[in-house]
């Protein structure tokens, strides 16, 4: 068999699996498939009609949850072992699913580690208006976009202020947990915050 037609046989596999009851196998196949030919895989799966879709995107959801603080919909499972990176799975998610949040936010998370705070800022911003059930994840990576920019780091602080301000508890456990390795930039940007407004304070004197 030719390279070339190495994803046209996994996507058939993956059909057959479908079929035979078992997405998360027909999702490997897949994803396998958008490995070698990314836009031939998003196109086949797209044609398995909604129900087709909506389970291989489940099972890419179930590979991406744990790298990410989006919870699973009810009643979904995390999916096991993943053959392909999260990384993968989010983008295999975002063509199939361009709204999806837990690729979405998987992405935003990729931006801020490679150092695109802006960009990271701009998608924070859509998917709030997206997703506003999930606010206050969204708005605390706002914030930690806006610290990690340095240049902004004074709208990172308003963010955590209005987040603390609206659910105190959630707030500090979000920070605390999930950008536990960040903490010393978040609390340079609160002093540096505070200094400034003093300086102003006292100027008006």
């Amino acid at each position: 068999m030719s390279e070339q037609q190495l994803p046209d046989r996994l996507c058939t596999d993956g059909d057959r699996h479908l079929a035979g009851g078992n997405p998360t196998k027909a999702a490997a196949c897949y994803s396998a498939a958008f490995s070698r030919d990314a836009e031939a895989a998003v196109r086949h799966v797209q044609s398995l009609g909604d129900v087709g879709l909506a389970s291989i995107v489940a099972v890419l959801e179930g590979w991406c949850a744990g790298h990410t603080w989006v919870p699973l919909q009810v009643g979904v499972e995390p999916a096991g072992e993943a053959p392909v990176s999260a990384g993968m799975a989010a983008g295999f998610l975002l063509l199939l699913d361009p709204s999806n949040l837990i690729a979405s936010v998987l992405r935003v998370d990729t931006l801020l580690r490679s150092g695109q705070h802006d960009e990271a800022v701009s998608r924070c911003n859509a998917l709030l208006n997206a997703h506003p059930k999930h606010a206050l994840g969204l708005l605390l990576t706002r914030a930690l976009a806006w610290v990690l920019s340095d240049r902004h780091s004074g709208n990172g602080v308003v963010d955590y202020l209005q987040a603390f301000a609206k659910r105190r508890e959630e707030t500090v456990a979000f920070v605390t947990t999930r950008q536990t390795a960040d903490l010393p930039r978040i609390v340079d940007a609160f002093n540096h915050y505070v200094s400034q407004h003093q300086k102003s304070a006292r100027g008006g004197l």
